[in-house]
């Protein structure tokens, strides 16, 4: 009997067809809803995922010819009122939604049509890299990534592999150096060797500093052996 049914579930497996599964493409937006209000004229669309910009067209008849009109904004307007219960009472709560509106648009009647700029491949898969894997996006993630979001999952993969340039840093805290009574300025000599381009000067703390007379001065060291 368990013959049979091994024989059968084989049987099932090889009947089942394989599908390969596409991304699809992304639906373009729609305008749903025309409301008119005199020489205003609003445009209620709903819109595509990660689309850069839109673009509006309009025409006086449906044949055309339609031309760019690039006086559509976007605005909030009001779709009701809710009422939301608190320890304090009751707050009336405004409820928005947004829709494309032209104030000055002087025809009697109108056709529109609608486009839109969708964002670039490589900014759309850093964003959502940086929202799947961290936390959203920074600013300096969205400078060092913009043409290659494959680099940040490289370096989260390998953290041993990105260079630590804080490491070659030579730290000397100075807040232990006594001030002159005479006087509220403090000398301060320091001697150290010189690791990288950049030499910084920076406070453990908030504050204002004023530096006077600084000088880097460069020493060169020889060993002699004597045999």
């Amino acid at each position: 009997m368990k013959h049979f049914v091994l024989l059968l579930i084989a049987a099932l497996l090889q009947a089942i067809p394989v599908h390969q599964l596409f991304a699809s493409e992304n639906p373009p937006p729609v305008i749903d809803q025309i409301v008119v209000t005199g020489a205003q004229k609003n445009l209620r669309v709903t819109p595509s995922p990660g689309v850069e910009a839109y673009q509006f067209y309009s025409a006086p008849s449906v044949a055309g010819p339609f031309t760019v009109n690039t006086n559509f904004i976007l605005t909030p307007y009001i779709t009701g009122y809710s009422t939301n219960y608190t320890t304090n009472g009751p707050v009336l709560i405004t409820n928005y939604a947004y829709e494309w509106r032209n104030t000055n648009f002087t025809g009697n009647s109108g056709f529109f049509t609608m486009s839109a700029t969708p964002l670039s491949s490589n900014t759309v898969a850093l964003t959502t890299v940086l929202n799947r894997l961290a936390y959203g996006p920074t600013p300096d993630d969205l400078t060092a990534y913009a043409n290659n979001p494959q680099a940040y999952i490289d370096e989260q993969l390998n953290m041993n592999g990105i260079p630590e340039t804080l490491d070659t840093y030579t730290v000397e805290v100075t807040n232990a150096i006594p001030s002159n009574p005479l006087t509220n300025w403090t000398q301060v000599s320091m001697v150290g060797t010189l690791a990288a381009v950049n030499f910084y000067l920076f406070t453990t703390a908030p504050g204002d500093i004023y530096l006077d007379d600084f000088e880097l001065n460069p020493y060169v060291y020889t060993n002699f052996v004597v045999t």
